[in-house]
């Protein structure tokens, strides 16, 4: 008898415990670190082999861990496995950039220009991050060259609403079906989804939210609250394959400069100033280079059981391998910081 674990079940083993990810549940369960090669046996072998492989002093282990695979339906037992296969670690996209980040402050950019530029890249998703006092009117003007093209969800990142109430959000929100609203430093937390007349379509929300956040250094934050609800396998392959902050992104910052990231000094042109063609820049190794550090290259992280979930954040580093500035957990004693 075989016992298969289902292939959308995933183990990230970290210093001291394994963290085990179900997508059908969406859970995250803990066990205890497998010995090396355990769990690789299961996909091959019968459980009396792995059994006969293993001293009498792991067996109980091993019980264990079967017990609780079959307790929490994460697998089965089977007479046959050889007609179920693993699902490849493997993560595609036909985007050169799949997210563009536009920051907003001193002054407008040129938006038509931009549009254009990102549209030719086949990018998927946009987010404007506005560091001023903004009105629903001057966030529609700032969206309509965009609307002229496609995309699959724009994000506004609000640090300081010109509005009075949050109806006043919903009702703008209401007009669009890809368009979602985060907006900082408010008194209380407050989320909704929105519901539009293309009901089958419309993936906004609404989420107003305590936290601060005021300029670009305030990114990079990771806590307990940070960690990523992956939904799909495809998204898991992307955050243990590339970064998951800087992966086919791009930034342009709040004077026009084009950036992997505002908070990291590289720069590859100002598309305000210049006709700068991103598919250049975004075919540049030197511009790649950030989003291929993924956690196992970086130290402490490669330790780490959330590091599959974890927006890993570059900046702010002397060593971009070095464990993110910004991290409040520690794998060793698998504590985050603000309860040690």
């Amino acid at each position: 008898m075989y016992l298969l674990i289902f292939p959308d079940v995933f183990f990230t083993k970290g210093a001291k415990r394994t963290l085990v990810l179900d997508f059908k549940r969406e859970e995250l369960l803990y066990i205890p670190n497998l010995p090396c090669g355990l769990q690789e046996q299961f996909s091959t072998e019968t459980i009396e082999c792995i059994f006969s492989k293993w001293g009498e002093e792991w067996h109980e282990f091993i019980q264990q861990f079967i017990d609780f695979i079959l307790r929490y339906r994460l697998g089965v037992l089977v007479e046959d496995i050889t007609g179920f296969r693993k699902i490849e670690e493997i993560y595609c996209s036909p985007c050169l950039i799949e997210i563009a980040c536009i920051d907003i402050e001193k002054h407008a950019h040129r938006y038509d220009y931009i549009a254009a530029q990102l549209a030719k890249l086949n990018c998927q998703h946009l987010q404007f991050r506005y560091f001023l006092p903004v009105s629903l009117a001057e966030v529609d003007k700032t969206l309509q060259p965009f609307l002229q093209h496609e995309w699959l969800s724009i994000e506004l990142i609000i640090c300081q609403p010109n509005w009075n109430h949050v109806d006043e959000a919903i009702s703008f929100l209401e007009k669009y079906p890809m368009l979602s609203m985060i907006v900082f430093n408010q008194e209380k937390n407050y989320y909704k989804k929105i519901k539009t007349e293309f009901t089958s379509q419309s993936i906004g929300f609404i989420l107003y939210s305590e936290q601060c956040f005021s300029s670009p250094r305030d990114c990079g934050v990771i806590n307990r609250r940070t960690l990523y609800r992956l939904k799909t396998v495809h998204s898991y392959m992307f955050n243990k394959l590339y970064n998951s902050c800087l992966y086919k992104k791009l930034f342009i910052s709040s004077e026009g400069d084009v950036m992997n990231c505002p908070c990291i000094p590289r720069y590859y042109g100002n598309i305000d100033q210049n006709d700068v063609q991103l598919v250049d820049i975004v075919s540049n190794e030197k511009f790649q280079s950030l989003g291929m550090i993924n956690t196992d290259r970086v130290s402490v992280c490669k330790l780490c059981e959330f590091r599959y979930l974890c927006n890993d954040c570059r900046a702010f580093l002397e060593n971009l391998t070095d464990k993110p500035y910004k991290c409040h957990y520690n794998p060793e004693c698998m504590q985050w910081s603000e309860e040690m």
